[in-house]
């Protein structure tokens, strides 16, 4: 369950998908430090996520999105979760809204309003198209 604060002060909800986005990987062992093993862990291909689709959101990881930006797949339909909202603990509990990486830097003001515009966008389509958390 990925539990997101909306701009009312609500908690969202978004299900987990049962089979969800991955990166895989492997691990090599390069060796130790004071008897701890030390490894490397090497990332693959981009696994389960969905091709683009206009008018369809896909909740993933920030590895996930920058993963399949570097195999060439168009990435403005994923949104990734952030910043983290902690508990006494340091658990996370929920995130303040989304992370978009996609966006030009247009110099301050400009690249404000460029990611207000798009944010506004976002929150309009989400609340009239299925937002799938992978």
């Amino acid at each position: 369950m990925l539990n997101i604060l909306d701009t009312e002060g609500e908690i969202r909800n978004f299900p987990k998908c049962e089979t969800p986005a991955r990166v895989s990987h492997s691990k090599k062992l390069e060796g130790c430090i004071l008897g701890i093993p030390v490894t490397r862990q090497i990332f693959g291909k981009v696994e389960n996520l969905p091709e683009f689709k206009s008018g369809t959101f896909y909740i993933v990881s920030r590895l996930v999105e920058v993963t399949a930006k570097k195999e060439g797949r168009k990435t403005s339909d994923l949104l990734i979760p952030g910043p983290a909202i902690r508990d006494k603990e340091g658990w996370v509990i929920a995130t303040k809204g989304w992370l978009l990486r996609h966006i030009i830097y247009l110099g301050a003001s400009a690249s404000f309003f460029f990611f207000k515009l798009i944010f506004s966008y976002i929150l309009y389509k989400c609340k009239r198209e299925e937002v799938k958390a992978l």
